[in-house]
């Protein structure tokens, strides 16, 4: 589909700005990473109120980052561990659980199906219509 050239019910030309479009320029604007060559203006003593919704979303994004890189090794019979990204990164068992709720979605919403495993520790992520027999 275009952005021009669009015709309406009486055949006149309209020109339509298309939301998909402009969603995804913001997506892509919020996902562009920098390269942290000074601290940010937020990281100061009088913004401490806010760090931990901060590190929340710094994690979150570092999460991100390690289930694209798991998806992209292309082993749907294997599983994220939380467990591991929570020594390393989160340290802290029920705001990573937090954040797999809303990766869960947003895989879902991209075509993906999902299944917790291990107590709720290991994230399957795969295409077919059944989970892995290892995912239980």
């Amino acid at each position: 589909m275009s952005l021009l050239d669009i015709e309406d019910k009486n055949g006149a030309l309209v020109v339509l700005v298309l939301f998909e479009f402009i969603e995804n320029i913001l997506y892509l604007k919020n996902k562009i990473k920098y390269k942290m060559d000074k601290f940010p203006l937020n990281i100061n003593p009088n913004q401490k109120d806010i760090f931990q919704k901060l590190r929340f979303e710094n994690n979150l994004s570092i999460l991100r980052q390690e289930i694209y890189n798991f998806i992209l090794q292309g082993k749907e019979d294997d599983f994220f561990d939380f467990v591991i990204f929570d020594k390393k990164v989160n340290k802290d068992m029920k705001t990573t659980k937090s954040m797999c709720e809303q990766i869960i979605t947003e895989l879902n919403e991209l075509g993906w199906k999902t299944k917790l495993s291990y107590g709720d520790t290991g994230l399957f992520i795969y295409s077919s219509e059944n989970p892995p027999s290892n995912a239980w």
